[in-house]
């Protein structure tokens, strides 16, 4: 076959979404073979989109909201293990190795309103040996379901009766209860082995459809035995004490572990009838109710936990939650029973200089062109609907080199803080033209809402200066850039009407007392579901060492604050 011309890409934003799009294009060493060139264009002067952060006064790490890694993002961590080893940071250099920029983090508490006060619900994960990255398999979803199972048998039987007058239970209570719990399992197996060859027979010969001829979820008469009788234990257990925090908070972990089960097992998830996907029009919490979860159990900070960490509300509306039920369940699991090393993982500087700064070093060296105040201003589609035909660009400000002649060596969005590259807080005025004027009027280049006018506007042609198109602006954008698409395209025009996105606030405080002088003496704390709009509270101490305070503003404590924002794009 004859070598197929190298085409050039053009992506559209400098996003995570973008920048992965650059990874996974230039991880070939011969990627030059296919594409002759990848040209990122950015408006502004930084990259990492939501993610992005800078360096304000006092080098000050200014985020947008609250930036913490899972232990069980598996494909990120896979990529910034291998950013970091080719970035190649000298030894006892800041952030040199992966494992330097991320630290455990095991102390998470929800907060939840119990009889007219606010109560904290410590929840302190277990760390494992495992790294995050590191390609390992995946369990499958009937093994989580017997470890669970097992964890709800051992939360039960081997907790303490919580009497008001503290009775405690003696050993023969215990013993009672793993005899009984034995029996059960033994019960639930048969059940379910029973189902099972029942479901093998009924499919043999040609049954196992419904009406419609789609297939019936497998009867997993064991799984729904064990759920009845867990329920009814945990009742019995937890119920009557529900104003102890520590029994209410097993009776709810209980509640909705088995809620949980019930609806996956019967819906078909659990016999890959359906998958989580298709629980998505369901709303999580109503679906959980509608599998037995108790009214308490969806109203507290364990359900509004995970609303909260995403944002999960109409139109940033806290009133207004939705989070589908597949998408829920899912993280859930993964989060929770899934993590390496720890649950979270604390960045030690801001998601710019940790993130941002070694991606755009290393795609540098690789030969992806970077062009910094570069704003999309609008998509063409080619006569016959089936490309990009060309694409109109905002110059934002000149460089100072091109306006002179020099050489174009395009523009160093890069400043050192303690030895560390990170993002300016505001772009590098003194390589810009129109730099002066930027810095004195004030101009925001990221903001949706600039008054400031391009200096010059510039056209991308198919064929002349791109062959393929990526988008990595968000889709909130797209009615302002995308218009003829839109109206070309049926299903990009559903996926602009239908796919929400939420306004977020953020508030960040620099705080000369320490954590204990501030009242808090407990761990280094992450906490979710507590009072809106900031309703979700991380103590971020740790990056006091990065920044430049000096001795007469001391700042021993950092506190990062985030939630939604009601309302959508404002005129």
């Amino acid at each position: 076959m004859p070598t197929p011309t190298p085409q050039k890409v053009a992506i559209l934003g400098g996003g995570v979404g973008a920048l992965s799009t650059a990874i996974g294009i230039t991880n070939d060493p011969d990627w030059r073979k296919i594409f002759s060139s990848v040209t990122v264009y950015q408006m502004g002067w930084r990259l990492g989109g939501k993610g992005a952060s800078g360096r304000g006064e006092f080098g000050r790490i200014e985020e947008h909201g609250l930036h913490v890694w899972m232990g069980f993002y598996e494909n990120a961590f896979r990529v910034i293990r291998e950013i970091y080893t080719e970035n190649d940071r000298k030894p006892g250099t800041p952030l040199a190795d992966w494992s330097d920029a991320f630290k455990r983090h095991d102390y998470v508490l929800l907060a939840e309103q119990w009889n007219k006060s606010w109560r904290t619900w410590p929840l302190n994960f277990e760390p494992n040996k495992k790294t995050p990255g590191a390609g390992l398999g995946i369990p499958s979803l009937w093994r989580h379901l017997i470890r669970v199972m097992g964890m709800l048998i051992m939360v039960i039987s081997s907790a303490e009766n919580f009497d008001p007058q503290g009775r405690k239970r003696n050993w023969l209570d215990k013993l009672f209860d793993w005899i009984a719990a034995f029996f059960f399992i033994i019960i639930a197996v048969v059940m379910e082995l029973g189902g099972m060859i029942m479901h093998f027979f009924r499919k043999l010969f040609g049954g196992g459809k419904d009406a419609a001829g789609n297939r019936k979820p497998q009867p997993h008469y064991g799984v729904h035995f064990m759920v009845r009788r867990l329920k009814s234990w945990n009742e019995k257990r937890h119920g009557g004490y529900l104003d102890n925090d520590l029994a209410r908070h097993l009776y709810m972990l209980v509640d909705f572990s088995l809620a949980a089960i019930q609806g996956v097992a019967g819906e078909g998830v659990l016999s890959g009838v359906i998958d989580f996907d298709d629980l998505d029009r369901y709303d999580a919490a109503e679906w959980l109710r509608s599998h037995g979860a108790n009214d308490i159990t969806c109203n507290s900070g364990l359900i509004h936990g995970m609303y909260d960490l995403m944002f999960a509300y109409v139109n940033g509306d806290v009133t207004k939650p939705s989070f589908g039920a597949g998408s829920f369940l899912h993280f859930a699991i993964r989060m929770a029973l899934t993590f390496r090393g720890a649950v979270f993982w604390k960045m030690q500087a801001g998601m710019g200089d940790t993130i941002f700064g070694p991606i755009y070093q290393v795609l540098k060296k690789r030969g992806v062109e970077f062009k910094f105040f570069h704003c999309v201003d609008q998509l063409h589609v080619s006569t016959d609907g089936n490309n990009i035909d060309s694409i109109d660009i905002n110059i934002q400000a000149t460089l100072k080199n091109e306006a002179s002649g020099v050489a174009d060596t395009g523009y160093d969005p890069l400043v050192d803080v303690n030895g560390l590259p990170c993002w300016p807080a505001d772009p590098r005025y003194d390589q810009l033209v129109e730099g002066e004027a930027l810095k004195a009027e004030k101009i925001n280049l990221e903001s949706f809402w600039s008054t400031w006018e391009p200096v010059a506007t510039k056209t991308l042609k198919r064929g002349e200066h791109f062959d393929i198109v990526v988008l990595g602006i968000p889709v909130a954008s797209h009615p302002f850039i995308c218009g003829e698409l839109i109206a070309r395209n049926g299903l990009w025009k559903n996926m602009v009407e239908n796919v929400q996105t939420t306004r977020t606030l953020a508030m960040q405080l620099w705080i000369t007392p320490e954590l204990k002088a501030l009242g808090w003496n407990e761990p280094s704390p992450i906490i979710d579901s507590y009072a809106q709009p900031f309703n979700t509270w991380a103590d971020m101490s740790q990056l006091i060492v990065r920044e430049q305070w000096p001795p007469t503003s001391p700042v021993n404590n950092i506190a990062y604050f985030c939630g939604t924002m009601t309302g959508g794009i404002p005129p």
